[in-house]
């Protein structure tokens, strides 16, 4: 039962991964702006002298590696589990470690997002900071999914040693 939960989890976890993992290589290909057409600068990003576009080239960066680093260790995990007697020793470590990588991948996705926008839409007066607002919305939403999701897990655990007083 508990192989057959952590293979689904880990399942789960590469296709998150990879899906953060495509976005960030399409959105460093796809720049926001885009590309000098002509000129000395051809080719070249257009945006690529505002401090909010390298941000964005930083957090997307930022989100790929991490997600690839999460596939990575999921890939080589199932490679040491075919040598290891018991596959899932430990694998409950390498699953933590791949849902901590996709946490802050996912958290560099949404900065990318909202430095993004920020840079495209800098030019329009009023418009970038409500967006952003919204945009960063999230991070106080994630803290606070977060923070009811270890408070959950130190309930769990203080009412499991509990019952284990009994």
């Amino acid at each position: 039962m508990i192989r057959e939960r952590v293979h689904f989890d880990s399942q789960t976890l590469v296709v998150v991964s990879t899906l953060i993992a495509t976005l960030a290589f399409a959105a460093n290909f796809t720049l926001p702006g885009g590309y000098n057409s002509d000129g000395p600068h051809k080719g070249m990003a257009v945006l690529a002298h505002k401090t909010s576009f390298v941000l964005f080239i930083l957090s997307n960066t930022s989100a790929m590696v991490l997600s690839a680093l999460a596939i990575f260790i999921q890939f080589v995990g199932k490679i040491v589990s075919f040598w290891v007697v018991d596959p899932d020793f430990k694998y409950g470590n390498l699953l933590v470690l791949t849902i901590f990588c996709n946490l802050l991948s996912i958290l560099s996705m949404m900065l990318a997002f909202v430095t993004g926008t920020y840079t495209v839409l800098s030019h329009l007066p009023g418009l970038p900071v409500p967006v952003c607002i919204l945009g960063c919305m999230f991070f106080f939403l994630a803290y606070l999914v977060i923070k009811k999701e270890i408070n959950w897990v130190a309930d769990n655990d203080s009412s499991i040693s509990n019952k284990d007083r009994c």
